[in-house]
């Protein structure tokens, strides 16, 4: 078959107007585990403190005589911990013009599009830092404040690579520029992850939660525990191939992917002993127009806080 002669097709038509869908799919992951699992509180300064205690350790020789005298034993008060206010911005900025023209995805103008799609990434850049092995900085006039994140926190439980080590604290806090070492890195074994678990519990925690990055949640589905994984697949037709809960000697824990946290390290948590402190919450502010344009600022200011690192630990150093 072949076109007739002189026939007026697509090919010539030089007016059809252009076929744009009227969306914009955005596939980036906006979900932030370890932000959402921990609590919430309120910073009232850059240098954001509270206290912790430990009971004595018990003892199986605690017996005194009929009559005795009383004595009174070395006791040792809380500890003053503290981290800092850490400043994450994201500026938004359009020209005027790109407000009025006429655009596919948006049903609002280019600036409120903008602003938020930026508070979607200071989100996603919160969860990053709170997750990592971000050192603490005190800050001066010249360099920025910057908190001190989970893995920097994390000195009482902890399987490490060699020669990995705990970042340099000083009675329990993180010390400033101080971020753990990496060590040389290993398989995922569910052995490192009992031993961690072990620890934790030895020292008094009660973790409910194993944030995986997406390699290790992977090599936590081969782990086999001591019974096999069940699935009614006649009535479901589901066929089960990764662990939610893992049931260990010391209780249940949910095994929760990231997209965020370094994908070397399974962080598990209590989310009870941890909060996102927070000086300033999320605000917005027009900045200077210097000609035909609009300006936004956002920002946020806040801290992690510990309140007791020991109840949590970390598998570091995994390939």
């Amino acid at each position: 078959m072949a076109q007739l002669a002189n026939v007026f097709s697509t090919y010539d038509n030089t007016g059809i107007r252009e076929d744009l869908a009227n969306i914009i799919e955005n596939i980036s992951p906006t979900d932030t585990p370890f932000m959402s699992a921990i609590g919430r509180t309120t910073a009232t300064q850059t240098n954001h403190e509270w206290m912790t205690d430990t009971l004595a350790a018990a003892s199986d020789t605690n017996a005194a005589i009929e009559g005795d005298e009383s004595t009174i034993a070395a006791a040792t008060g809380p500890r003053r911990l503290g981290n800092r206010t850490q400043i994450s911005t994201k500026v938004v900025h359009t020209t005027t013009t790109n407000d009025w023209v006429s655009k596919a995805g948006r049903p609002g103008t280019e600036l409120a599009y903008r602003i938020e799609k930026a508070g979607k990434e200071l989100k996603r850049d919160m969860e990053a830092i709170l997750s990592r092995n971000k050192p603490l900085a005190v800050g001066s006039d010249a360099a920025a404040r910057t908190l001190a994140s989970f893995e920097t926190w994390i000195q009482t439980n902890d399987s490490r690579g060699a020669p990995g080590a705990d970042a340099a604290n000083t009675n329990g806090q993180p010390d400033a520029a101080a971020a753990p070492t990496d060590g040389t890195q290993r398989p995922y074994t569910e052995d490192l992850l009992k031993t961690v678990l072990q620890s934790i519990f030895t020292n008094g925690g009660e973790p409910s939660i194993a944030i995986h990055g997406p390699t290790q949640k992977r090599v936590s589905s081969t782990f086999t525990g001591n019974s096999t994984r069940m699935q009614n697949t006649a009535e479901s037709n589901v066929l089960a191939t990764s662990y939610k809960v893992y049931e260990s000697d010391w209780g249940q824990l949910t095994f929760v992917p990231s997209r965020f946290n370094r994908d070397r390290s399974v962080l598990i948590l209590d989310p009870s002993k941890w909060a996102l402190a927070i000086g300033e919450d999320f605000r917005m502010k027009p900045l200077a127009e210097t000609g035909l344009s609009n300006k936004r600022l956002m920002w946020i200011e806040y801290t992690l806080q510990a309140n007791n690192e020991a109840s949590s630990g970390i598998v570091a150093d995994l390939s």
